[in-house]
Parts: structure tokens; sequence; C-alpha cells
């Protein structure tokens, strides 16, 4: 993460923030697990992980979600209060609320 990044998100992170994850399969066939951070105001690319070899269970996605929170800086942990996920997730919604204090999970309604 970049410092402007960083600074960017610390002023938005006052009226908290919300973790995106969405996967997709690229043109060469790899299963792959986008992750943004967004404001009110404006979303920002994370990172992205490979999971073409995984299995995409309830416990995977939990845990993926968990380890993607916990490698931000520990400020803007405290700032995550929303986790949008694709329906095809809600099942891991419970494990996601137990492992992130004070966030509420919710479906990504866009199509």
């Amino acid at each position: 993460m970049d410092l402007r990044m960083m600074e960017e998100l610390t002023a938005a992170s006052v009226y908290g923030l919300t973790l995106v994850s969405d996967g997709f399969t690229d043109t060469s066939r790899q299963s792959l697990l986008n992750v943004m951070l967004a404001s009110r105001e404006k979303s920002w690319y994370f990172t992205n992980s490979n999971s073409s070899r995984e299995e995409k269970t309830m416990t995977y996605i939990a845990e993926f979600v968990h380890d993607k929170w916990m490698s931000l800086d520990v400020a803007l942990r405290d700032s995550v209060h929303h986790v949008c996920l694709d329906g095809a997730c809600v099942g891991a919604f419970n494990a996601i609320e137990a492992k992130l204090p004070r966030s509420l999970c919710t479906i990504c309604t866009a199509t």
C-alpha cells in the first residue's frame, strides 16, 4: 500500500470503511479473488489472490476475508465496519462477523 493510498484511507476511515471482495475467472481460466476498500466517497483496489487451487468453502472464504483484514494497518482494521460479498458467500457471514469485531456482512446487490 503506497503512502498516498494510506493517507486517503486514513482520512476516509473517520466514517468507516467497507471491505469488498468478489471472484472471477481470468482469460487464463484462473480463479481470482479481488479485494477493495471503499468509503462513502471513493474505492481503492487493495489486493487480489489466485485461488485456483482452493475449494471455495465458506470456511475458506471466511479465512480469506480475515487474512486480508489482518494485513491492513491496525488503525484501518478498526475502521472496517462492513464486509460486502456476493450472494454465494452468505454462508460465511456468521464466521466473518465473529472474526471481525464490529463488522456487518451484506450481499453485494450490483449485477
